[in-house]
C-alpha cells in the first residue's frame, strides 16, 4: 500500500493523518472537559455566594419588619388606649402593652450588629420612635 500525500491507495485517509485528526479531536474534547468542569465549578461558587447573600439579606430583613410591624401595632394599640373611654373594658391592658414592648426590645437586641451605616441609622430612628411612643402612656392608670 504506496501513499500519497493526504491519501492511500484505498482512498482512505493516510495512517499519519488520522492519528493527527485523532490528536486534535482529543484535545479539543479534553479542553471542552476542563472548561466545562471549570463552569461547573464557577456556578457551584457562585450559588454558594448567593446563599449566602440571601441569608444576610434575610437575617436583616426579617427582623427590621418585624420591628417595623411591633412598632406600628404599639402605636395603634397606644391610639386605642388614648382614645378609649374605659381602656380596661376595651382589653387594652398594661400585659399587652408589657408583651408588645418586650417584643420590640427583644427584636432590637437580635438585630445583627454588622449592618450599614444607613441600616443602624434606621434601626436607631425606630427605636427613638418606640421610646418616645413608649413614653406617651400612662401605665397602670385609666382615662375615664
Amino acid at each position: 500500500m504506496r501513499e500519497h500525500g493526504l491519501k492511500s491507495e484505498g482512498g482512505w485517509p493516510s495512517r499519519k493523518l488520522r492519528l493527527t485528526l485523532l490528536i486534535s479531536f482529543g484535545g479539543l474534547l479534553a479542553l471542552m472537559v476542563i472548561a466545562g468542569l471549570g463552569a461547573l465549578r464557577l456556578a457551584r461558587q457562585l450559588h454558594t455566594q448567593e446563599e449566602e447573600i440571601r441569608q444576610a439579606f434575610l437575617a436583616h430583613t426579617q427582623p427590621l419588619l418585624v420591628l417595623s410591624s411591633s412598632i406600628y401595632v404599639y402605636n395603634d394599640r397606644i391610639q386605642e388606649y388614648l382614645l378609649s373611654q374605659d381602656p380596661q373594658v376595651d382589653g387594652l391592658t398594661a400585659r399587652e402593652f408589657s408583651r408588645l414592648t418586650a417584643e420590640i426590645n427583644s427584636t432590637v437586641r437580635k438585630y445583627p450588629e454588622n449592618c450599614q451605616p444607613q441600616e443602624r441609622a434606621l434601626v436607631e430612628s425606630l427605636e427613638q420612635l418606640f421610646t418616645e411612643q413608649h413614653g406617651v402612656v400612662p401605665w397602670g392608670e385609666t382615662n375615664s
